[in-house]
C-alpha cells in the first residue's frame, strides 16, 4: 500500500468504509444472564442498529468479523448443551447471518467446544470463515473439511466520487493464535495443527495478490505486541501490519482498544491516526462494546488502486437501541436460554463473590479449588499416583479489569440455578492435571505473584495491582500454605519471561506444615487453558500434563455444590502478604463491596474512581487477616 502515489493514472477516487466487530463473545442481547435480568449492556443487536445506519451513510462498505463469536455468555455456552440442540443453529451464527458479514476469521475461543459441535455451528455460516494458521489433519472430523479457508477474493462493485462503478478484487485472510491447539488440547487432540501468524500471513498475502487481489485485508485475531517478532507470537498485529501487501488490518483477541491514547508507544504507532506501520488499524475492544470503522480513499496509481487517505475509529454501542429484528430472531434462543439457566443446582450455605480476589481467603475460588479436586481424587485412587498430594491451582474469572466494574462474580446464599454456577466458573475451560516438582510449584506462584506491584517499606499508600497482569493468571494453590512478600521484584514478566532467577516473593512454602521440598512431586489441577500455556505460566507443558478430560469445569462445579453445599472443607487458606511497614496498599473493586467492608478488618473503602470502580486501602502493616507473622 501506498498512502501517497506518485503520480495517478486518472482522476477516479473510490471511498471504501470497512467495519468490524471482535470478540463479541455470544453478547447478542442486553441481558445479564448472571443476575437473570435486562441489563443496560453492549450487544450485537446494538451493533446491529449501529452498524445499518453506518452503512446507510457510506457509499461503499465492507463488514467483517474477527473471531471469538461463539463462547462467553449463557446464550452460547450453553448451546451445546441444550435438548434437540441438532435441530437448531447456534444463536451466534443466527445473529451473525442476520448482521451478513462479507467474511469472518475464527478466533481461539470458538475451540472450546468439541470439534463436533463446532462443526455444526460453523457449517450453518452465510459468510466465508477464514483461518490461515489452522489446518485440519488427517485425524479430523470429516465434517471440519472446508469449513474455513486461508483467505478469499471478494469481487465487489464499488462506486467512485463521480457515480462510476468499478469491479474491485478484495482479499481477505484470518489468522489467529497457533497456540489454540495446546490451549484447547483436550478437544482438539491432535486433529488440527497451527502455524505461526506471520509466516501463514505472508503466504496467504502473496497468494492473494497472485489471483489479482486490489486490496489485501488481515482479520487478525491478536493484539499488538511491539517486541522483537519470533515464532508462535501470541499478539503479533503488529508485525503483520508491517508484512508487504497489507493495506489495512483488523485486530482482536486481547480485549484492548485501538486507535487509542494508551496505544502502546513506538515510531510506527500512530494511536490519533490508527496505523501501524502506516497502515490503518482497529482493535474493536470486546462484548459488543464497539464497532470498528476504517474509512479508506482509493485512487489508482501505476495501474492499480492504492489508498491515498485512512482513518480508523472506534464508535461506541452506549446509547444505541436494540434492532428489534434481530432481538425478534433472537427470541427462542433467549427463550431456552432462561429455561436452562433457571434450572435447579443445588444450595449455596454462604455468598461467594470475588469482589475480594486479590486478598487472602477468597471463598468464590476455595469452593472451585475444591470442587476439581473432589472430582479428580477418586480417578487417581489405586493408581501409581494415588500418593502424591493433590493440589488445585484457581484463579479469579471475574474481577473487574477491563471488563469493568460491573465483572464481579456475586452470588448470594441459598437457593443456586446454572446461572449461578456460571457466575462462578466464568471460563468454560476443562479440567487437566500437571505433574511437578516443589521447585517448579514455587516457580510457579512467582508467576503469579507478578500480579502485584513491587511495594516501598514506609512509602505510605501504593499501587497494589498491576494493571497489565490479568487477574484470571492469578494463581491461588490450594493444598499448600505460603506467604507473599511485596517488597521483592517479580521474577517474571506478564509474559512468562524471565526477568531474574534471584527474584524471590513467595515465602515459607509448605505442604502439611513442612517446607515443601525441591525435588517433592506433587499433582497440581488446573484447567486445561493454563494446562496448555494459557498465561505463560513456567512448567505448563504437554511433558508434564499427565491427565485432562472434557469435563468442563462449570459442570464440576455445579455438582460439587449440589453435594456439599459448598460448605468449606480442611483446608485452611493457603496465603497471607508478608508484613510491610509503613506501607499501605490501593486496589480497585466492585461498588457493591461495600457492603462487606465492615467484616474485613484492615481494609477500608476510598472514593470511587472515574470509571465505576471503589478504590480499597489494605494496611499492609497492620494485624489482619491478610497479614502474616
Amino acid at each position: 500500500m501506498t498512502q501517497k502515489p506518485a503520480a495517478l493514472t486518472n482522476t477516479s477516487e473510490i471511498d471504501l468504509t470497512l467495519f468490524a466487530t471482535s470478540d463479541v463473545h455470544g453478547h447478542l442481547l442486553s441481558y445479564d444472564y448472571f443476575a437473570d435480568r435486562p441489563a443496560d449492556l453492549p450487544s450485537l443487536a446494538r451493533i446491529a442498529t449501529l452498524l445499518t445506519r453506518e452503512r446507510a451513510k457510506a457509499a461503499n462498505s465492507l463488514y467483517f468479523d474477527n473471531g471469538d463469536m461463539l463462547q462467553g455468555t449463557a446464550m452460547a455456552d450453553l448451546f451445546a448443551d441444550l435438548p434437540n440442540r441438532e435441530s437448531l443453529t447456534h444463536p451466534s451464527i443466527v445473529a451473525l447471518n442476520a448482521l451478513a458479514p462479507d467474511a469472518a476469521s475464527i478466533g481461539n475461543h470458538e475451540f472450546n467446544l468439541d470439534l463436533g459441535d463446532l462443526a455444526d455451528a460453523l457449517s450453518a455460516a452465510r459468510f466465508p470463515l477464514l483461518a490461515a494458521n489452522l489446518h485440519p489433519t488427517e485425524t479430523a472430523p470429516a465434517a471440519l473439511s472446508g469449513l474455513w479457508q486461508d483467505g478469499v477474493i471478494l469481487d465487489r462493485d464499488l462506486t467512485d466520487t463521480s457515480g462510476t462503478s468499478h469491479r474491485l478484487r478484495i482479499g481477505v485472510f484470518g489468522v489467529l493464535p497457533p497456540q489454540v491447539v495446546l490451549w484447547d488440547h483436550s478437544r482438539i487432540g491432535d486433529a488440527l495443527t497451527s502455524e505461526d501468524m506471520l509466516l501463514a500471513a505472508a503466504r496467504t498475502i502473496a497468494a492473494l495478490r497472485t489471483q489479482g487481489a486490489d486490496l489485501v485485508i488481515a482479520l487478525a485475531h491478536t493484539g499488538i505486541d511491539i517486541s522483537d517478532a519470533r515464532p508462535g507470537l501470541e499478539n503479533a498485529g503488529f508485525h503483520i501490519a508491517a508484512l508487504p501487501g497489507v493495506d489495512a488490518i483488523v485486530l482482536g483477541h486481547t480485549h484492548l482498544r485501538f486507535p487509542a491514547p494508551d496505544a502502546p508507544t513506538h515510531p510506527a504507532i500512530d494511536p490519533a491516526q490508527g496505523t501501524l506501520h502506516g497502515i490503518p488499524a482497529i482493535l474493536p475492544a470486546a462484548a459488543a462494546g464497539t464497532l470498528g470503522r476504517i474509512d479508506l480513499r482509493l485512487a489508482r496509481a501505476d495501474d492499480r488502486w492504492q489508498i491515498t487517505t485512512a482513518q480508523s475509529h472506534l464508535l461506541p454501542t452506549h446509547d444505541i437501541p436494540e434492532d428489534s429484528a434481530l432481538t425478534a430472531l433472537l427470541a427462542p434462543a433467549h427463550a431456552r436460554t432462561l429455561t436452562a439457566i433457571r434450572r435447579p443446582i443445588g444450595t449455596l450455605s454462604r455468598p461467594m463473590h470475588s469482589f475480594f480476589a486479590p486478598l487472602p481467603g477468597c471463598d468464590a475460588l476455595r469452593l472451585v479449588a475444591e470442587a476439581q479436586t473432589a472430582h479428580l481424587t477418586p480417578l487417581f485412587k489405586d493408581t501409581p499416583l494415588a500418593d502424591l498430594p493433590l493440589l488445585s491451582a484457581v484463579a479469579p474469572q471475574k474481577a473487574g479489569g477491563r471488563a469493568g466494574p460491573g465483572h464481579y462474580t456475586d452470588v448470594p446464599a441459598g437457593p443456586v440455578a446454572l446461572s449461578h454456577v456460571t457466575d462462578l466458573q466464568f471460563f468454560p475451560n476443562d479440567i487437566a492435571v500437571l505433574r511437578l516438582t516443589g521447585a517448579q510449584i514455587a516457580d510457579w506462584l512467582e508467576m503469579s505473584a507478578g500480579f502485584y506491584c513491587q511495594i516501598t517499606p514506609h512509602g505510605g499508600d501504593q499501587s497494589l495491582i498491576d494493571p497489565a497482569f490479568p487477574p484470571y493468571n492469578c494463581d491461588t494453590i490450594y493444598g499448600l500454605t505460603y506467604d507473599i512478600d511485596l517488597t521483592q521484584p517479580p521474577r517474571h514478566a506478564t509474559d512468562g519471561s524471565l526477568l531474574d532467577p534471584r527474584h524471590s516473593r513467595i515465602r515459607n512454602l509448605c505442604l502439611d506444615g513442612a517446607p515443601l521440598a525441591p525435588d517433592a512431586e506433587c499433582l497440581l489441577a488446573v484447567n486445561t487453558y493454563r494446562a496448555g500455556g494459557g498465561g505463560y505460566f513456567p512448567h505448563a507443558t504437554p511433558a508434564n500434563t499427565i491427565h485432562e478430560e472434557t469435563t468442563k469445569i462449570r459442570d464440576i462445579v455445579a455438582d460439587h455444590i449440589a453435594r456439599t453445599g459448598g460448605a468449606p472443607g480442611d483446608w485452611p487458606d493457603p496465603w497471607r502478604f508478608c508484613p510491610v511497614p509503613g506501607a499501605a496498599g490501593l486496589f480497585d473493586t466492585s461498588p457493591k463491596a461495600a457492603a462487606h467492608i465492615a467484616a474485613r478488618p484492615g481494609l477500608s473503602a476510598l472514593d470511587p474512581t472515574e470509571t465505576g470502580f471503589l478504590r480499597l486501602r489494605i494496611d499492609l502493616s497492620g494485624d489482619s487477616p491478610y497479614i502474616g507473622d
